[in-house]
């Protein structure tokens, strides 16, 4: 598994300045010390990578990745789209757009869910679905603020 040859990116959300999330951060860096590079990029960009990964910080959001996403043409997308964070409690407005939803804390298994989608195999975690064929999901707790320094 050549970690180094997939591209990922984080999307920068428009609406929140030039701050990037403090839970993005933490994947950003969980992925980084796992032998993955990732950038940042905009909606428009998203399309010269592999996979994107979307913070939501609030259900307020939705409206904005709508907007920006059609605008981006992510409906005909070929990377993955995985959309999580804070807001992210009903984002099925957004499967033409997203392809999974991630719901709780993400930093102690990002490597293995990101390895899974760009590799293959199943992604059969309760803490995630897939938009298109939504399953029952349950939100993923941890029991510490962060697993290393920031």
């Amino acid at each position: 598994m050549e970690r180094l040859n997939k591209k990922i990116a984080i999307v920068h959300v428009k609406t929140r300045n030039e701050a990037i999330t403090i839970g993005a951060l933490v994947i950003k860096k969980e992925l980084e010390l796992n032998g993955y590079k990732v950038d940042v990029c905009t909606y428009e960009e998203a399309h010269n990578f592999d996979l994107v990964l979307v913070s939501m910080t609030s259900t307020w959001d939705l409206y904005e990745f709508y907007k920006s996403m059609k605008k981006a043409n992510w409906q005909n997308r070929r990377f993955f789209a995985l959309l999580g964070g804070f807001g992210c409690q009903n984002p099925f407005a957004l499967e033409d757009f997203v392809d999974y939803a991630f719901f709780g804390r993400a930093e102690d298994v990002i490597t293995e869910v990101v390895d899974r989608i760009l590799f293959g195999g199943e992604l059969d975690y309760e803490f995630m679905t897939p938009l298109k064929n939504p399953r029952v999901t349950v939100a993923r707790p941890v029991q510490y603020l962060y697993p290393f320094e920031l």
